[in-house]
């Protein structure tokens, strides 16, 4: 999963400061794992994914996606104005923590212009990946069978340029298992959570 993280940002102009990449952990709790603002070089962002210790656990989507809405995407820790907010989900389960309250946090995100991608991996009920997503979710959500399949998927998400738009900051979210990752071309920030059930 990490390695999906460090292909999806690979191509990303974050030296040039066109891209800004957050983490964060999730299994019962969040955790920041660093900002948007924190690091400013793809190897060292690199190098940070790597120091990632995933988490075990269930799985608290409600609070990973509340951490980001107000933590992650905050002037205070690296969001811009001038770029659009994206999260891709990427989880392996539903959410069995505040599950009450996922769908109406996704909606609270999306009110607030956050675009949300969702990855389901071998799940077998994708409803709740659905509802999370942006509209229309046919565009949005992804379901895979294992990990391996990350690997074609990160080659078909990858968005070099966005026409009219010259910033981009991705922020990565990493829990358990899988991840978030937003991109698009209003694009601006990648959230890889990471989910492990």
């Amino acid at each position: 999963m990490l390695q999906f993280c460090k292909d999806i940002i690979n191509r990303a102009d974050i030296d040039g400061g066109k891209v800004r990449i957050g983490a964060m952990v999730f299994s019962s709790r969040p955790e920041i794992q660093f900002n948007l603002k924190t690091f400013s070089s793809r190897s060292n962002i690199f190098d940070a994914i790597d120091e990632i210790n995933l988490m075990s656990g269930n799985t608290n989507t409600a609070d990973a996606i509340r951490l980001a809405r107000k933590r992650m995407f905050t002037p205070e820790n690296g969001d811009r104005s001038d770029a659009d907010n994206v999260i891709m989900l990427i989880t392996d389960g539903t959410s069995n923590i505040n599950a009450q309250n996922t769908i109406p946090e996704a909606k609270l995100a999306h009110s607030q212009g956050i675009h949300i991608f969702t990855i389901g991996v071998g799940i077998a009920d994708n409803r709740e990946i659905k509802r999370i997503a942006s509209d229309p979710w046919q565009e949005n959500s992804f379901s895979i069978r294992d990990f391996e399949e990350l690997t074609d998927l990160a080659e078909s998400l990858y968005l070099p340029e966005c026409p009219g738009k010259s910033v981009v900051t991705l922020t990565y979210f990493i829990y358990s298992y899988i991840g978030w990752v937003t991109f698009k071309c209003l694009i601006q920030s990648i959230f890889c959570v990471l989910t492990q059930t």
